[in-house]
């Protein structure tokens, strides 16, 4: 499915007409879609896309076919695609997934979630839209209506396109009507800014009184929650774009193997020679780091990745780089990065808490302006445990980017069987024979299913004690917590430092 669903020529109307109204009780054939692209572009021909080399960057599209029911006259709606059938009634402040009663008419609730969102006819034509002229879409004449929401007048906040059929001014069907999320975009300042967008194209719409077992559904009242609870974890962005095409939130890879992640155990290690050479315990680096999770996602020549508009279903993409220079002081349990983008991080596993650093201009000393907590059974590893997994396998020596190196690789396993990652892991040596990294690649195969790479590179890798004045701060006690723990940037840091259970615990969404 495209969601550039402009197919023709416009022809400009010649009088003003008013704004096509629909009733509230209808039925139509739908195919829903959305696209978000949060740091990534849109193409013309419909691809959304992250750059190679974006700082951050995620983009996903969902397309489901199926029937939607709105039931106006008693707030309720009903959509059946390929995931099942949901129901959602706005007076009983319940979303419910049914299946046909075996015992006789009507449905069956399976599963029963609270549904805090009020009653809207999602057929609903911006009251100040404007009459744009004809256009063919879906071989069918439309005319387009171009509105907006704003606040102020004047800061547009979404923009909506829709498109129908007027042949029969009396009963105006739908043909298909996009909106596209613009927040806070001021139009004399930025008229393209888009942040996602969805779409829905109508098919055989009628009206009027629907079947009365439509909504016939049997044990709302002891009708169970998920297993996994009710719980959304997706932005308030990418709820409302989904909310907008009336497609539940996808659940991914990743959403199956964190509880895996967050049950592996995490112990001390310390390991200081391994064949061949040493290990330093206290070092400083140059890092550079790459996240990749790619779900039906296309690499293209340029070096970005694509969710192309024929996806079908679903694709998400997920791209984060980062790095800075790191200072390892396992001797006092920490660690500092100070990163390409400014900020400065420092993970003390005595106090279990990863924190943001700034300078006090005023005391000129550093200070922590926020924290993350750090799971308490993670651990900071020292000398090749730090880089090297307790199974790692010394796959002999070997190049990386033209150099001469020892090359490791180890899995990542759930009940001993299943493969969930591979990574392979290159150090070279030093003249003191201490050895240094060089590079690492992770390659995500849960369950058998490539999803994506995490990258590491190290440069200029310096052995010994660091300067006690770069773990001076101010206030640490003191130091609020910071309510956006689940941040792609965040997530990728503790991917480097091997704080598996931290990372399952914030990792609900990629």
């Amino acid at each position: 499915m495209k969601f550039a669903l402009v197919l023709g020529s416009i022809t400009l109307a010649a009088v003003v007409a008013a704004v096509p109204q629909f009733p509230d009780t209808w039925q139509s054939g739908t195919v829903s879609g959305i696209a978000i692209f949060q740091g990534g572009v849109k193409k013309p021909d419909g691809s959304v896309c992250c750059a190679g080399d974006a700082p951050g960057c995620k983009v996903q599209t969902v397309t489901l076919a199926g029937t939607t029911y709105n039931d106006g006259q008693n707030n309720r709606t009903r959509t059946d695609n390929a995931q099942g059938i949901i129901v959602n009634d706005y007076i009983k402040k319940v979303q419910m997934a049914v299946t046909p009663n075996p015992a006789g008419k009507g449905y069956v609730c399976q599963q029963k979630c609270p549904l805090q969102d009020e009653y809207s006819n999602d057929l609903k034509i911006q009251s100040n839209a404007v009459d744009k002229g004809t256009v063919m879409i879906n071989g069918v004449e439309t005319h387009e209506w171009l509105g907006y929401e704003t606040i102020l007048k004047v800061v547009r906040m979404e923009e909506q396109d829709a498109y129908i059929d007027q042949s029969d001014a009396s009963n105006p069907q739908p043909v298909s009507i996009i909106e596209k999320l613009t927040p806070f975009d001021i139009p004399i300042i930025h008229p393209t800014k888009e942040l996602g967008e969805s779409a829905t194209n109508y098919t055989n719409f009628t009206h009027g009184s629907l079947d009365p077992e439509t909504f016939d559904v049997k044990n709302i009242s002891d009708c169970p929650p998920p297993q996994n609870g009710c719980n959304q974890q997706s932005s308030d962005f990418e709820s409302a774009v989904h909310h907008r095409a009336g497609i539940q939130e996808p659940q991914t890879v990743l959403d199956k193997i964190q509880d895996s992640l967050s049950e592996q155990k995490t112990e001390p290690r310390l390991v200081t020679e391994t064949a061949g050479g040493k290990w330093p315990l206290d070092w400083s680096a140059t890092e550079h780091s790459k996240m990749l999770i790619n779900q039906g996602g296309a690499p293209e020549a340029d070096g970005s990745y694509c969710c192309l508009p024929e996806s079908s279903v679903q694709c998400q993409i997920q791209l984060q780089n980062g790095g800075g220079q790191r200072y390892m002081d396992y001797s006092n349990n920490r660690t500092r990065l100070e990163d390409i983008d400014g900020t400065i991080q420092i993970d003390d596993f005595k106090s279990h808490k990863s924190m943001e650093i700034q300078r006090n201009e005023t005391t000129g000393k550093e200070q922590c302006v926020k924290y993350c907590p750090i799971d308490p059974e993670e651990t900071l590893d020292g000398g090749a445990a730090f880089f090297l997994d307790d199974d790692a396998t010394d796959m002999g020596a070997t190049t990386y980017d033209g150099q001469p190196a020892e090359h490791w690789q180890w899995k990542e396993k759930i009940l001993k069987i299943i493969t969930m990652s591979t990574t392979d892991f290159f150090a070279g040596t030093d003249s003191s024979g201490f050895y240094t990294p060089l590079g690492q690649t992770q390659d995500l195969a849960p369950l058998g299913r490539h999803l994506g790479t995490t990258n590491m590179t190290w440069a200029s890798f310096t052995p010994g004690k660091q300067p006690s004045d770069k773990f001076d701060i101010e206030n640490e006690q003191d130091c609020p917590q910071d309510p956006q723990c689940g941040q792609n940037k965040k997530q990728l840091r503790r991917l480097a430092l091997r704080q598996w259970k931290t990372f399952a615990r914030y990792q609900k969404h990629f």
